[in-house]
């Protein structure tokens, strides 16, 4: 949960310049909540088929690295592990998208603008 949120709050201070010209230019806290949400569920849909990949590929890879001639543990992972952990990573991320949409309806407009870098 702390690395999804992370990364949605991290998306939100970077862009909330953009945001709050969204705002003031006259587009509703649901379609900047939507351009915000997009962009991390696009991210999503990628990083949860790479991660399971690069999971598969580390659990090979440790018991090959540490197996011996007296004995080896084979890499064993039930199928509804990957179910398990997708849909962890789906709930955690729903959570932050509700948290960063609070975020985004206590944006202030001004004090973002004031603040360009």
């Amino acid at each position: 949960m702390g690395v999804v949120y992370d990364s949605a709050r991290i998306a939100l201070q970077e862009r909330a310049w953009e945001l709050a010209s969204l705002r003031i230019i006259g587009l509703t806290q649901r379609e900047v909540s939507a351009v915000i949400i997009s962009e991390l569920a696009a991210e999503l849909v990628v990083a949860i088929p790479v991660g399971l990949l690069l999971g598969r590929y580390l659990i090979e890879l440790i018991p090959s690295a540490r197996a011996s001639q007296s004995f080896q543990i084979p890499a064993v992972i039930d199928p509804s592990s990957y179910v398990i952990a997708s849909l962890l990573v789906i709930a955690a991320a729903f959570a932050s998208f509700i948290m960063i949409r609070r975020r985004i309806e206590t944006l202030d407009l001004v004090a973002v603008l004031k603040t360009r870098d």
